[in-house]
């Protein structure tokens, strides 16, 4: 913001842009593959875990049983759909409270900006509740997350209030989605794979996020457009054209994009169905000789 003002809008993408060349090149510098290529001992040594079969197969390998493993595109599709809603809000909230609630442009803003250091918070908070709270469990933080999502998305879109009460809804659905996504994303997907695959399982769920990120804007602008009509209304003894907006559609669209996002994974999570972690066709990555009580899922 700081340089956008000071020399204009176009430095402001080639600041961000060498910004993230540096980072890059930092990285690159700086971080190693993994313990062993730097004579270290492997993970599961240092932690006492016990080194198993398909941890010895070379990293292309385990990637190709990651990219075959229907659960890792399950939440990949999940935290899209989470992302969706998240950014949905955050674009077109503003627009959201001036044309449907009636607030200001400076009171529609405050509102949502208020709400994203929420998401911080939930972030942080969410490795804690799942790993000392639910003591490992996945799907309990999930939806308990989910359904205070679900809910208080509702009543930011359907349920009308002041400017403070409408932030403490869009605030804590920023919270709880926060905690929804570390889950889903991070924990439940590190969990069903190899040590040395969580790096491939993360970059399927990043990519399908961040193109779920450009595409909700246009879905989202087509709903909005959809059901916008122009209007000739008389102000101050002056007649203007004014949009008036029809936000139902769009809003319904949003709760689905949440419900779905934590009742799938949770429902095809093995805590809760039939593919459970002893089913070696559920985890592609388990060899054939494997013991039966062997699970990659450490509660």
């Amino acid at each position: 913001g700081s340089v956008v003002a000071a020399f204009g809008w176009e430095y402001g993408f080639l600041v961000s842009a060498i910004g993230g060349f540096v980072g890059v090149g930092i990285i690159l510098s700086t971080v190693s593959d993994t313990p062993q290529s730097k004579g270290l001992p492997s993970v599961q040594q240092i932690s006492g875990e016990e080194v198993r079969k398909v941890d010895m197969l070379p990293t292309k390998e385990i990637q190709k049983m990651v990219l075959r493993n229907p659960a890792i595109w399950i939440i990949a599709i999940s935290c899209a759909l989470i992302n969706l809603t998240k950014y949905g809000l955050m674009e077109w909230g503003v627009l959201y409270l001036q044309g449907a609630r009636g607030f200001s442009l400076e009171n529609s803003s405050w509102i949502i900006g208020f709400s994203a250091v929420f998401a911080i918070l939930g972030t942080v908070g969410a490795g804690w509740l799942s790993d000392v709270v639910f003591k490992g469990n996945r799907t309990r933080p999930a939806l308990l997350s989910g359904f205070v999502a679900l809910g208080s998305l509702a009543l930011f879109l359907f349920a009308s209030g002041s400017r403070v009460t409408m932030a403490v809804y869009v605030s804590v659905f920023s919270l709880a989605v926060g905690v929804l996504y570390c889950v889903v994303s991070g924990l439940m997907a590190i969990d069903i794979v190899p040590r040395k695959a969580t790096g491939a399982a993360l970059g399927v769920v990043g990519i399908s996020s961040y193109m779920t990120i450009g595409l909700q804007n246009i879905v989202s602008g087509l709903l909005i457009d959809r059901y916008s009509e122009s209007v000739v209304k008389v102000v101050d003894g002056v007649e203007q054209v004014v949009t008036e907006y029809d936000f139902v559609p769009v809003a319904v669209f949003w709760l689905s994009a949440v419900l779905i996002s934590f009742i799938v994974p949770v429902l095809c999570h093995p805590e809760r169905t039939s593919c459970h972690p002893e089913h070696t066709s559920c985890h592609p990555e388990r060899s054939e000789g494997s013991p039966n009580k062997e699970t990659i899922y450490k509660r």
